[in-house]
């Protein structure tokens, strides 16, 4: 009877040690799951954003030119462009915050807390 207590005590006790490095297992890859989708994410935005980046400079560079040519100044479509990139930053800093943080958040529950 004790032996058969002290088998049933040991089994809990392998038990219970292959459960907690099992969770400590799935743990450790849900992180990693996660930080690998957070890390995609990121990358993805970056590289998005380099080439838009790019085609915005060669766009307003293109537009610019082509108001100065028309008013006859290059000197103006610059300033015309730089005027209106100024409206632009106003805007944003006004009311992007709002909807960065509101973008980021849904982003970020969506990559945390749906699998």
């Amino acid at each position: 009877m004790i032996d058969d207590l002290k088998d049933n005590v040991d089994e809990l006790n392998d038990n219970i040690h292959a459960y907690i490095k099992s969770t400590f297992e799935y743990y450790k890859l849900d992180i990693f799951k996660k930080s690998m989708n957070t890390t995609v994410s990121l990358s993805r935005v970056f590289l998005i954003g380099g080439i838009a980046l790019l085609f915005l400079f060669f766009l307003s560079f293109g537009l610019a030119l082509f108001i100065g040519d028309q008013l006859g100044n290059q000197s103006y479509g610059f300033f015309i462009m730089a005027g209106f990139f100024l409206i632009v930053l106003l805007l944003v800093r006004k009311y992007g915050r709002k909807i960065l943080e509101r973008k980021i958040l849904k982003t970020g529950s969506k990559i945390f807390f749906n699998d």
